[in-house]
């Protein structure tokens, strides 16, 4: 596990953690949405990438839209899966760390 992947779990975490803080603000979820699919841009679908960007920029764009319509919005299954991810990975490199 190299550097940048710790670095794009920290950066998907804290985005996840600021989407759920505002759940319920379509202008922040729409910044959220677009920010996703910038650092999926940046770093594409590469093999090494921590963080499947493409996966959170839908999920985000779908909660926005619904939010945006005024229509229910569904349980982020993706987004908890990747939460999980990007914790793991975290915890993993600072436990190898202390070492």
């Amino acid at each position: 596990m190299d550097e940048s992947q710790v670095h794009q779990a920290i950066l998907a975490r804290d985005i996840i953690d600021m989407a759920r803080d505002n759940a319920s603000d379509a202008d922040i979820l729409e910044y959220i949405k677009s920010l996703c699919w910038e650092l999926f841009m940046i770093f594409g679908e590469q093999k090494q990438n921590a963080i499947e960007w493409n996966v959170l920029h839908g999920a985000y764009d779908q909660l926005y839209m619904a939010l945006r319509e005024g229509e229910k919005t569904e349980e982020l299954s993706d987004v908890d899966s990747i939460y999980l991810k990007a914790s793991k990975i975290i915890e993993d490199y600072y436990r190898k760390d202390k070492s």
